[in-house]
């Protein structure tokens, strides 16, 4: 089904930009999305959320040139772990965020915020409805 709606765009933290705007076509998931955006001020997600396991690859060890291997004898995990969430095989776990953490000089919110923007753009497409809200919003 496509049908014009009015399509919102917000900025996650990173300085950008928040607007309800033009109209354009429209698959079913938007619409679905944006319905939902309406109903219980969820943001609009477009595309699949980076992982922590790609974050972890390209901003860290990457750059700083260290093995996976590496990083897991640095912050006392198996390899496994670090493997596995690399290769987005398993979920972020707050240990292992808090690790990663103290070892990369960023918080754990910070890894933790990634993985749930991740299950959340999963359940989105899990879910076949929401149920109605049994209270009004505010205001």
């Amino acid at each position: 089904m496509i049908s014009k709606v009015g399509i919102a765009s917000a900025s996650i933290s990173n300085g950008g930009f928040s607007s309800f705007g033009q109209k354009k076509e429209s698959t079913r998931f938007e619409l679905r999305i944006i319905t939902e955006l309406r109903n219980y001020g969820m943001i609009l997600l477009k595309r699949k959320p980076t992982s922590p396991g790609e974050i972890l690859r390209e901003e860290f060890l990457l750059p700083l040139n260290i093995t996976q291997r590496q990083l897991a004898d640095h912050i006392g995990c198996d390899l496994k772990v670090i493997n596995r969430v690399v290769n987005q095989r398993t979920q972020l776990t707050p240990k292992i965020a808090m690790k990663l953490a103290a070892a990369f000089n960023t918080t754990p919110d910070f890894w933790l915020n990634a993985q749930r923007a991740c299950d959340l753009y999963k359940a989105s497409f899990e879910l076949k409805s929401l149920p109605q809200p049994l209270i009004k919003k505010a205001g």
